[in-house]
């Protein structure tokens, strides 16, 4: 007969351990987080206008080049589920296969890869924000796609 512990049961005590260790540590440090905070809001707050009249156009750059690659990454995901559902099944795993690699990426990871591919700037980041959304868009898109009704087409 077994009267220790069940398995696992060493998970939830140490667990409240640690979760009370973290609390502690934090409230040890609460006043100097909030002085540092203090400081912090003190050196922004108000805002300087002439920098912001400075940043305005990076503001706008970096506004249009998140609608333009979700833009290109909408177009894209589509494209790339019609030519998934037209190709044969042993072809359509490549177009996945990508597409689940552009999902898998983080966009900033993508940036990075694109820039030292020797292409950066504000394009690089378009191309990242576009390759990532496409992979994130794409299997809504495929799963629209296995729903369309095929016998129009077939019959045509």
């Amino acid at each position: 007969m077994n009267r220790g512990l069940p398995a696992g049961g060493f998970l939830a005590p140490a667990l409240v351990v640690g979760l009370s260790l973290a609390l502690a540590g934090a409230w040890a440090l609460w006043p100097e987080a909030l002085a540092g905070l203090g400081r912090a809001a003190g050196r922004v707050l108000p805002p300087d206008p002439a920098v912001l009249a400075r940043s305005m156009p990076e503001m706008a750059e970096t506004v249009l080049i998140a609608l333009g690659g979700t833009a290109l990454a909408a177009a894209g995901a589509a494209l790339a589920a019609a030519g998934v559902m037209a190709l044969p099944a042993p072809l359509a795993v490549l177009p996945r296969l990508a597409l689940a690699l552009a999902r898998a990426l983080p966009a900033i990871v993508l940036a990075g890869l694109i820039v030292a591919a020797g292409w950066g700037g504000a394009p690089a980041g378009l191309a990242a924000i576009a390759l990532h959304g496409a992979g994130r868009l794409a299997p809504d898109w495929l799963a629209a796609a296995a729903a369309i009704d095929r016998a129009p087409a077939r019959a045509l």
